[in-house]
């Protein structure tokens, strides 16, 4: 029984002429001679005809490959712009971590000679951030003061390491991430605040336009950054260090 596939058989027909080899001259292929055989290689811009199959039948050529797309993060948006947005990120988690209710600043005490320090610009600075924030307090019962809930209050001198907050514009981030952002700096500020993030949609803040977020948010990153670089001046001044060389010294008792 011969198999037929495709109309081609695999045993000889009648008109064709079959070479039978006599037993003595039957070549014996192993392992090792299939392996240094060369095999021809077929392409389909030769022009030959493959075994079994018609001429007449044309061969498919498969098609190229198509290029994969990966997907770029954020397409169009600067370095900057995601590293800003994934800093804020950030803050959200601490604060989501960090318990509701009141957050008490570091303790910090600085170590440094005996020197008179000029520190004008510097009370400059934090008498305006508390004149801001006397004058939402003022108007407590208004619904665009969302301020007071923090309840900010300055109980201890600034750490003022990380300033990376005061230069984030709160428009790129929800009002939720804003706030987080902005009790990171009120923390390095030396501010006691209330935490208002893990119970965000209880605040007043989570109930009116974002815009009205964002104004308030906005102007505290303003005044508390000036402040805080106010503080580095005169911390500079005292450890007789250039400011962008070199952070003064500090003891952060445990």
């Amino acid at each position: 029984m011969s198999l037929v596939v495709d109309g081609v058989s695999d045993s000889p027909q009648p008109d064709e002429e079959v070479e039978v080899l006599p037993e003595n001259d039957v070549i014996r292929l192993d392992k090792t001679s299939l392996d240094k055989a060369e095999k021809p290689i077929w392409t389909v811009q030769e022009d030959k005809e493959l075994p079994g199959v018609d001429p007449a039948v044309p061969v498919l050529e498969a098609p190229d490959p198509q290029p994969v797309e990966i997907p770029r993060r954020d397409l169009g948006v600067s370095v900057a712009e995601i590293q800003a947005r994934d800093y804020v990120a950030e803050q959200v988690r601490r604060w989501e971590r960090a318990p509701s209710g009141k957050i008490s600043p570091a303790y910090v005490e600085y170590a440094w000679p005996a020197v008179t320090l000029d520190t004008a610009g510097w009370q400059t600075a934090i008498l305006a951030t508390s004149g801001y924030l006397r004058e939402w307090s003022l108007s407590a019962t208004s619904e665009d003061a969302w301020v007071v809930e923090l309840r900010p209050e300055r109980r201890m001198p600034a750490i003022a390491q990380d300033l990376t907050a005061a230069t984030i514009p709160p428009g790129l981030s929800s009002p939720r991430e804003s706030v987080a952002a902005l009790q990171t700096l009120l923390c390095e500020a030396g501010f006691e605040f209330t935490n208002l993030v893990p119970e965000w949609f209880k605040t007043r803040a989570s109930k009116i336009h974002r815009s009205k977020v964002y104004k308030v948010v906005a102007d505290l990153l303003q005044l508390l950054g000036v402040e805080m670089l106010e503080w580095q001046q005169v911390m500079a001044k005292a450890s007789g260090k250039d400011p962008d060389d070199e952070k003064p010294k500090r003891i952060i008792p445990e």
